[in-house]
């Protein structure tokens, strides 16, 4: 345990001397349009667990709060950065941060747009075609399980019972007609712990693509933390009991992985389908956060404080 304790604190100090002048954190995932920032700051600053009170996070949510614009469909949007179009990804991850600080301006009618205009997109079909002008941009723009999962956490937590309904029903047919197949991440296991942590009843889900024996672990599971961390959670959330072996050899594993500066060696984090593919195997890009890997340290510690 002491050595879980520390582990986790050698993170935190990481991913806190990353913290850029103005209060972002950047990844650079080799996108034309730049190193991503409000998704990056939010993601991370969802997942340290830390005071929200401290200082960095006071930094994060005023450097989001300067960089939100209007946007029609989310009343309130961002980017992956402050030069690309608003998308719900970052918006929702942004809204998840900021909620205290936007409590006047959420509300149940914003979702209910979205999900009565065809579902839970990362973009609107407006603006993947400005961001891709002249591309056809359906993959994108069709409901990504992702994005209903992080619509169903966050209007569980304001309380929006109408829309968590509804959610559940959206999250619920795509599992029932595809599985555990997310657009942005490509292994099941991921989609599986995103679907888990989103709050929804486990009674209404099908069992994780996770073995409990630890010898039939797949070499991604084990060697990958970014998908060693969120196979832990799927475990964690769905049987700890019946998950014990493999959640003692995620742990191990992750404590064994962590660098000498207290980050973990990014591998595969997102891909990134063709604007026109619906099947998330047809990638564009594969992306790990190769220079700064803060989201897979940052999902590590989110998962390692929940069994410290």
């Amino acid at each position: 345990m002491t050595n879980l304790h520390t582990a986790i604190s050698k993170g935190i100090d990481w991913i806190l001397s990353q913290q850029e002048v103005d209060g972002s954190w950047r990844a650079d995932f080799g996108f034309r349009h730049g190193s991503s920032t409000s998704w990056t700051t939010a993601f991370v600053g969802n997942r340290i667990p830390i005071s929200s009170d401290c200082r960095e996070l006071v930094k994060a949510r005023n450097f989001l709060m300067g960089n939100r614009k209007p946007h029609p469909d989310y009343q309130l949007g961002w980017g992956y950065n402050s030069l690309t179009v608003p998308d719900f990804d970052s918006t929702l991850e942004a809204m998840q941060f900021l909620k205290e600080q936007l409590a006047d301006v959420l509300n149940p009618s914003v979702f209910l747009h979205l999900y009565e205009k065809g579902g839970f997109s990362t973009y609107t079909p407006e603006d993947a075609c400005k961001l891709n002008p002249g591309i056809a941009t359906y993959g994108w723009t069709s409901p990504h399980l992702e994005i209903a999962t992080n619509v169903r956490q966050l209007v569980s937590e304001l309380g929006y019972q109408g829309m968590v309904a509804l959610t559940d029903e959206a999250i619920m047919n795509h599992l029932l007609t595809r599985g555990y197949c997310a657009y942005w991440h490509h292994r099941p296991i991921v989609a599986a712990g995103l679907v888990m942590q989103s709050g929804i009843s486990l009674s209404k889900l099908p069992p994780p693509p996770l073995s409990a024996d630890p010898e039939q672990l797949d070499w991604e599971v084990i060697n990958n933390p970014f998908v060693t961390a969120m196979a832990l959670e799927a475990a964690l959330l769905w049987d700890s009991q019946l998950y014990e072996s493999v959640i003692k050899l995620l742990i191990q594993q992750l404590l064994n992985t962590q660098r000498p500066d207290g980050s973990w060696r990014p591998y595969l984090v997102l891909s990134v389908p063709y604007p026109d593919a619906y099947d998330p195997r047809e990638v564009q890009h594969i992306n790990a956060d190769f220079g700064k890997p803060l989201v897979t340290a940052a999902t590590v510690i989110n998962v390692l404080s929940k069994v410290a």
